[in-house]
């Protein structure tokens, strides 16, 4: 491959990834959803009344952690998120409940 070939490979990657950037990215939909996830996370976080809870599902369970260890971490994938918002919809804070 010739220095012309490499730089149009390297110019479409780059293209590519602006295009990422201003379509999905930077989307209105992606970036509600990010608040949403966001506000849901730092609610659980603060909800102190919900720590004999917080242990039974592994997302609330690594949120709570003082020590986030590496096992902690591996437990989470996409089955224990969306194991975890039916969760808060029972037993979270009213606002958690809500988003979730």
């Amino acid at each position: 491959m010739g220095i012309k070939e490499g730089l149009s490979v390297a110019e479409e990657y780059l293209e590519a990834r602006f295009r990422l950037c201003r379509m999905v990215y930077m989307h209105k939909t992606t970036r509600a959803t990010e608040k949403t996830l966001g506000t849901i996370l730092g609610g659980i976080v603060s909800d102190t009344t919900n720590r004999k809870l917080a242990y039974q599902e592994p997302v609330s369970r690594y949120l709570a952690a003082e020590d986030q260890t590496l096992d902690l971490y591996l437990a989470l994938d996409d089955s224990a998120v969306w194991s975890a918002f039916a969760f808060y919809r029972k037993f979270a804070s009213q606002q958690v409940s809500d988003l979730a």
